[in-house]
């Protein structure tokens, strides 16, 4: 065998050796690219059932429920804030409780969808939920 036979023979395994490592390359690329958009997809279809939960009707009217269940307590509060034989001991808890009951209220009126929205609702949302969370 002569020098440019074993040349040409070690350009051929050499060229072989970098296409098999390209090629390795690729299919990695590919495989770990396919990874990444299954979990990307996997996200993107979570994120929509979750949205469709939560403008789903029957949530919908659960949030408007509580609302107006927690509306009902705060007017409820208020008239016994608001009556001078109140103990002045109790007016702090009273207060406090208040204050958890509106905080509580405004997290779940504000899950509620625009066409869903009762004007005691959107009053309360513009009077008393003006911190965003």
């Amino acid at each position: 065998m002569s020098n440019s036979a074993v040349r040409e023979g070690a350009k051929t395994t050499l060229l072989v050796i970098v296409a098999f490592i390209a090629l390795l390359a690729v299919i990695s690329g590919v495989v770990i690219g396919g990874w990444e958009a299954g979990w990307w997809f996997r996200q993107q279809d979570t994120t929509r059932t979750t949205d469709m939960i939560r403008h789903s009707v029957s949530a919908q009217n659960s949030y408007v429920d509580d609302v107006e269940n927690s509306l009902t307590q705060l007017k409820a509060l208020g008239v016994q804030l608001d009556d001078p034989n109140l103990d002045p001991a109790q007016k702090p808890g009273l207060e406090g409780e208040k204050t958890a009951i509106i905080n509580q209220t405004c997290i779940v009126a504000r899950k509620i969808d625009p066409s869903e929205m009762q004007p005691d609702i959107a009053q309360f949302l513009a009077t008393d939920c003006t911190v965003t969370p």
